[in-house]
């Protein structure tokens, strides 16, 4: 039986907080694997996505030094939405009994799972792993969680909500993520600020290489608004 964590996000571009997350949750939880889901076409995205070639370019540039983590193609060549809970599901049914899947997602993330569609059939299908960042307490992560019959429990220092109806768990990771998102990457590439360590060193190339997130090639993207809110980060 393997253990298999599952990080997905549109990764426009991946991070370091990105590989933070996957580092922590697979050295604290012993996983055998962590698999990263690019999404094709992100649920609440109105803006311009880069192409997921390049997206998807970007990841494997960044996974290099990790063998144990790889990248699933499930959704890059869909062209609709595909809703976590379906992801979840497709991994469970082809795992089947010999697997345990995890959901990887960082504390911004979580806080914002009621917007998710059919957030709490997820809760119900998948035990969760929730990256901090510095300054974030768990106080509402533990609001949403406790108002669905989760429970609260220090194990070792770890916090961890139990739902034993369910046998479901959600537990916090130690290990530090770096407050870095890919908004403020793009932003700071489309106005020449200092980015490059924010991402892996080969991202960083590829990106300066295909002059990705420049406002030159934003500017010739219709209706895009390179300043517009991007809220997940994963």
């Amino acid at each position: 039986m393997g253990t298999v964590g599952l990080l997905g996000g549109t990764f426009d571009p991946v991070h370091v907080g990105h590989i933070q997350l996957a580092r922590a949750a697979f050295e604290e939880v012993c996983l055998d694997e962590v698999v990263f889901i690019p999404a094709a076409h992100p649920p609440h995205k109105d803006q311009h996505i880069t192409e997921i070639q390049h997206r998807y370019t970007m990841l494997e540039l960044a996974l290099a030094p990790y063998p144990v983590f790889s990248i699933s193609p499930a959704e890059r060549n869909t062209d609709r939405v595909v809703y976590s809970v379906e992801t979840v599901r497709s991994f469970l049914q082809s795992g089947g009994d010999k697997d345990r899947y995890y959901f990887i997602v960082g504390d911004d993330a979580f806080l914002t799972i009621k917007l998710w569609y059919c957030w709490r059939e997820l809760l119900a299908e998948i035990d969760f792993l929730i990256g901090m960042r510095p300054g974030y307490e768990r106080h509402g992560i533990g609001a949403i969680l406790e108002q669905n019959d989760y429970s609260f429990n220090l194990e070792d220092g770890i916090a961890v909500w139990t739902d034993v109806l369910r046998s479901r768990r959600v537990r916090l990771l130690q290990g530090a993520i770096d407050d870095v998102s890919s908004t403020s990457i793009r932003r700071k590439v489309a106005h020449q600020r200092k980015w490059r360590h924010m991402v892996p060193g080969p991202v960083g190339d590829y990106i300066a290489a295909h002059q990705l997130y420049e406002i030159t090639q934003r500017e010739h993207s219709p209706g895009e608004n390179h300043l517009s809110s991007w809220h997940n980060r994963l």
